[in-house]
């Protein structure tokens, strides 16, 4: 909770106008911006510009795309479950945020804001949390996380988190990355331990 007296720093009441906030909690994971109006030196309005931003985890299950430029993707997040995020832009090729980000089960960092007024989202930033060393160049390695991949988008329906889930998948798939010896039963091994 943030509380503002309508002073600026040298302790006296602000001139009429629209004035931009900028709140963010002490770790820095939650953020949010909003627009006070203040007329005659009371305050009169406060508007939400945007939902509060919150920093996760996320692991990519599927891209659809969504008009010429954007895509929606449904992505299993440690903070939230299961959720249906909004890209604008991310196949443009002037777009900060490439589309090659968004392959099957890729870990990523993500900073979203979540409405509870709609099921689909907006991803604000997007990072490859840890980028796959052997998994896209082993043809066994990338067949099994294309099966898991399938079995955890038809069997995910949870909009909840569940970090223990969530650990589990994240450590099942960096454990098969770096896995020297042969994966050929490893799918089994997945789908008997989750």
């Amino acid at each position: 909770q943030a509380i503002w007296y309508g002073k600026n720093f040298n302790d006296e009441r602000v001139s009429s106008g629209v004035y931009m906030v900028f709140c963010t909690s002490e770790d820095g994971a939650k953020k949010t911006v909003t627009k006070i109006l203040v007329i005659n030196k009371f305050i009169i309005a406060f508007i939400v510009v945007n939902n509060m931003l919150h920093k996760t985890s996320g692991i990519i299950l599927q891209t659809t795309n969504y008009s010429d430029t954007s895509l929606i993707a449904k992505i299993y997040t440690e903070g939230f479950g299961l959720q249906s995020y909004m890209i604008s832009g991310a196949r443009s090729k002037k777009s900060k945020t490439k589309a090659s980000l968004f392959q099957p089960m890729t870990i990523v960092d993500i900073e979203v804001s979540n409405s509870t007024k709609s099921n689909l989202h907006r991803i604000s930033e997007i990072s490859i949390q840890h980028p796959y060393s052997d998994i896209p160049y082993n043809i066994v390695k990338s067949s099994i996380v294309i099966f898991l991949n399938e079995i955890l988008f038809r069997s995910l329906k949870e909009e909840e988190a569940d970090e223990d889930l969530f650990s589990f998948i994240k450590n099942s798939l960096l454990i098969l990355d770096l896995k020297n010896e042969s994966c050929s039963n490893f799918h089994l091994c997945f789908l008997v331990q989750i």
